[in-house]
């Protein structure tokens, strides 16, 4: 099934697609941001329990961002709620002029932003799309079908050939947002120091005060149970 909050209404009136007996248009119930929701359940996404149920099905969120939704929140909020499967679709065509990116008339942004920004949404595991309205619902259709055939969205992972390792790594990939690439990277960062260093500063919100560092600092925090004004090691850090 394919849930599209009613936000987005206009989108039946611009492909008829949507008019079809696989759309559902519903009020996706506020605790999540975002505007399609691609499920092998039936529930509609109306109240948080049912957004839980959706979320543990492996069902795939969608932000979607056009000239009336604007959500730089959305997948932020889909990460804090415990999305696996989440993509961002810029709805409209990519038009590059003068170093910028511009779609339609609700995004101009420079080219090295832009890319930076898709960037950080692939190292989040975040997969983003720029799609016109007339063939979103091929895209969806698409998706549609490896949820219902595969499960989880149909996301396998890739081979990898693991060996033992006799120092933290495997550890801190298994915490949230982190996994084992971005976990090898902090070991060389860290040049062998303890596990602790690394964790301090991932959890150190003086260090981590935007973008994608802030998101993992916010979620380990919220992982560890560290409360507001504490480091890891639950010493008072606020203002005396």
């Amino acid at each position: 099934m394919i849930f599209i909050d009613t936000r987005f209404e206009e989108l039946a009136r611009k492909n008829a697609s949507f008019s079809d007996a696989r759309y559902s248009f519903v009020k996706i119930h506020k605790s999540c941001m975002a505007g399609i929701i691609v499920s092998s359940k039936k529930y509609p996404p109306t109240n948080e329990s049912f957004i839980k149920k959706h979320i543990a099905d492996g069902s795939v969120f969608v932000s979607l961002v056009d000239k009336y939704t604007v959500e730089e929140n959305a997948v932020r909020n889909l990460l804090e709620i415990g999305a696996r499967n989440i993509i961002k679709v810029f709805l409209g065509t990519p038009v590059r002029k003068g170093g910028h990116v511009i779609i339609d008339d609700f995004l101009d942004m420079e080219e090295k932003e832009f890319l930076l920004e898709k960037a950080h949404l692939t190292a989040i595991g975040v997969g983003s799309f720029e799609c016109p309205v007339y063939l979103l619902d091929v895209l969806l259709e698409e998706i549609a079908g490896f949820v219902l055939e595969k499960g989880d969205a149909g996301i396998y992972p890739a081979y990898v050939n693991y060996r033992i390792i006799d120092d933290w790594r495997n550890m801190v990939a298994s915490m949230p947002l982190i996994g084992q690439e971005r976990a090898n990277a902090l070991y060389r960062k860290y040049n062998g120091r303890s596990v602790i260093d690394v964790l301090v500063d991932l959890t150190d919100p003086d260090k981590n005060r935007s973008g994608f560092g802030l998101i993992v600092c916010e979620r380990l925090r919220e992982w560890f149970g560290i409360p507001d004004g504490f480091n890891i090691g639950l010493e008072w850090k606020g203002d005396e």
